[in-house]
Protein backbone atom coordinates (compact mmCIF):
# COMPACT_ATOMS: atom_id res chain seq x y z
CA UNK A 1 0.00 0.00 0.00
CA UNK A 2 1.34 3.39 -0.99
CA UNK A 3 1.74 5.89 1.81
CA UNK A 4 0.51 9.40 0.98
CA UNK A 5 2.73 12.06 2.39
CA UNK A 6 2.04 15.76 2.61
CA UNK A 7 4.51 17.11 0.10
CA UNK A 8 5.28 20.75 -0.51
CA UNK A 9 3.49 20.51 -3.87
CA UNK A 10 0.29 19.18 -2.26
CA UNK A 11 0.52 21.73 0.55
CA UNK A 12 0.86 24.53 -2.03
CA UNK A 13 -2.28 23.28 -3.82
CA UNK A 14 -4.24 23.25 -0.56
CA UNK A 15 -3.05 26.75 0.30
CA UNK A 16 -3.96 28.08 -3.17
CA UNK A 17 -7.45 26.58 -2.96
CA UNK A 18 -8.02 28.12 0.49
CA UNK A 19 -6.76 31.55 -0.58
CA UNK A 20 -8.77 31.55 -3.83
CA UNK A 21 -11.88 30.39 -1.97
CA UNK A 22 -11.48 33.21 0.52
CA UNK A 23 -10.98 35.79 -2.25
CA UNK A 24 -14.00 34.55 -4.19
CA UNK A 25 -16.21 34.60 -1.10
CA UNK A 26 -14.92 38.01 -0.02
CA UNK A 27 -15.28 39.68 -3.42
CA UNK A 28 -18.49 37.87 -4.39
CA UNK A 29 -20.35 38.62 -1.16
CA UNK A 30 -22.40 41.38 -2.82
CA UNK A 31 -23.78 38.73 -5.20
CA UNK A 32 -23.77 35.61 -3.02
CA UNK A 33 -25.54 37.00 0.06
CA UNK A 34 -28.74 38.08 -1.78
CA UNK A 35 -28.69 34.82 -3.74
CA UNK A 36 -28.50 32.74 -0.57
CA UNK A 37 -31.21 34.83 1.14
CA UNK A 38 -33.49 34.43 -1.89
CA UNK A 39 -32.95 30.67 -1.83
CA UNK A 40 -33.78 30.52 1.89
CA UNK A 41 -36.91 32.63 1.38
CA UNK A 42 -38.00 30.35 -1.45
CA UNK A 43 -37.52 27.27 0.71
CA UNK A 44 -39.45 28.85 3.59
CA UNK A 45 -42.40 29.83 1.36
CA UNK A 46 -42.68 26.42 -0.33
CA UNK A 47 -45.25 24.96 2.14
CA UNK A 48 -47.48 28.03 1.84
CA UNK A 49 -47.31 27.82 -1.94
CA UNK A 50 -48.21 24.11 -1.86
CA UNK A 51 -51.20 24.91 0.34
CA UNK A 52 -52.48 27.54 -2.08
CA UNK A 53 -51.77 25.23 -5.02
CA UNK A 54 -54.02 22.56 -3.50
CA UNK A 55 -56.65 25.21 -2.80
CA UNK A 56 -56.65 26.93 -6.21
CA UNK A 57 -55.32 24.13 -8.52
CA UNK A 58 -53.43 26.59 -10.75
CA UNK A 59 -49.83 27.71 -10.43
CA UNK A 60 -50.01 31.43 -11.19
CA UNK A 61 -52.85 32.28 -8.78
CA UNK A 62 -51.19 30.16 -6.08
CA UNK A 63 -47.92 32.07 -6.48
CA UNK A 64 -49.75 35.41 -6.47
CA UNK A 65 -51.66 34.44 -3.33
CA UNK A 66 -48.39 33.45 -1.66
CA UNK A 67 -46.76 36.78 -2.55
CA UNK A 68 -49.81 38.79 -1.44
CA UNK A 69 -49.98 36.85 1.84
CA UNK A 70 -46.31 37.57 2.58
CA UNK A 71 -46.75 41.27 1.72
CA UNK A 72 -49.82 41.54 3.96
CA UNK A 73 -48.14 39.76 6.88
CA UNK A 74 -45.00 41.90 6.55
CA UNK A 75 -47.16 45.04 6.34
CA UNK A 76 -49.02 44.08 9.52
CA UNK A 77 -45.78 43.33 11.37
CA UNK A 78 -44.13 46.58 10.24
CA UNK A 79 -47.25 48.56 11.15
CA UNK A 80 -47.44 47.00 14.60
CA UNK A 81 -43.74 47.62 15.23
CA UNK A 82 -43.94 51.22 14.07
CA UNK A 83 -46.97 51.93 16.26
CA UNK A 84 -45.15 50.60 19.31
Amino acid sequence: MEKRSLTVFRLAHIFIVIVLGYIILRQGAFFLIPLILAALLTIMLQPLNRFFLRLVKRIVPAVLLTIFTVIIVLGIVITLLSVQ
